[in-house]
Formats: structure tokens, sequence, C-alpha cells
């Protein structure tokens, strides 16, 4: 998820119906904390820094090299599919230019 705050990162989840809006601190409990759901697992730009324009492609090399086995300590075991997400120019909460892209691993 693109995070440039980590709000945005759980708003994207929403408007993406991973989950259902209302539903959100359920999630987190449940899915990132308890079961240590995968979610942004370079860090993030939070932890690497706004690359500015580049920044969509910091989510996007992650997706790939988690698809592709490459990942070190940080692989996801059996990853097979990846979601990556762009949001940008906030208004209000919603992306005014936003995307996502689902990726699946090579057979």
């Amino acid at each position: 998820m693109y995070d440039d705050y980590p709000a945005m990162a759980l708003a994207q989840l929403a408007d993406l119906g991973i989950v259902k809006h209302g539903e959100m601190a359920e999630f987190v409990e449940a899915r990132l904390l308890e079961d240590q759901w995968p979610l942004n697992t370079s860090g993030g730009m939070l932890s690497a820094g706004q690359a500015g324009a580049g920044a969509g492609l910091h989510g996007l090399v992650e997706a790939a090299t988690q698809l592709l086995g490459r990942a070190g300590n940080r692989q996801v075991v059996g990853a097979r599919t990846a979601v990556v997400s762009g949001y940008g120019m906030v208004v209000a909460r919603y992306g005014a230019a936003a995307n996502a892209v689902a990726l699946a691993a090579p057979c």
C-alpha cells in the first residue's frame, strides 16, 4: 500500500474492498497484529523515505521481489499474489490520482 501516511494505507485497504468500511479496527487487530498479515513487507516508504515521483516503483519492486522469492529474511513464504497501490494528491481523504495492480508469481 502507498504509505505516505499510515492512515492512507488503511484507507486504500478499504477503497480496494480488502476491508469493509467500518471494520478497520477489527482488521488491524486480527489480520495485522495477530495473524501478522504481510503489508508493506519492505517497510514501505515510511522506512525508506519518499522518493517523489519514483515512489510508486518502491511497492512494485518489493512485490516482484516477493513473488520471485528473492526477498531474503523478509520473504513471505508461499507468496503467489501481490497488490500494489498508488495514492496521490489526497483531497478530503480520497486520492485524486490513484491506481492499483494485482501481480501473480510466475508459474
